[in-house]
């Protein structure tokens, strides 16, 4: 199944495909050096969310997550 809006597909457009591999590696640089907050890396080819289950299992890691980062919180109290 591919994914995305008809108009996002890059097949016979070499110049579409060359924006999305410069956004994408812009957006790795982005997330590598980012620091200010917690964050978390989420395979969405992996985890389809077009099913629930998926959407559940996304949902699960994002809750153990942020249990991780208040925990301390609570520690502290």
């Amino acid at each position: 199944m591919i994914r995305g809006r008809d108009y996002e597909q890059f097949d016979n457009n070499p110049g579409l495909e060359n924006y999305y591999y410069k956004m994408w590696k812009a957006y790795q640089k982005w997330f590598d050096d980012y620091s200010v907050s917690p964050k978390i890396k989420i395979d969405l080819q992996q985890h389809d969310l077009s099913f629930q289950k998926n959407i559940d299992f996304v949902l699960g890691m994002i809750d153990d997550e942020l249990a991780k980062i208040r925990q301390p919180q609570r520690e502290a109290m």
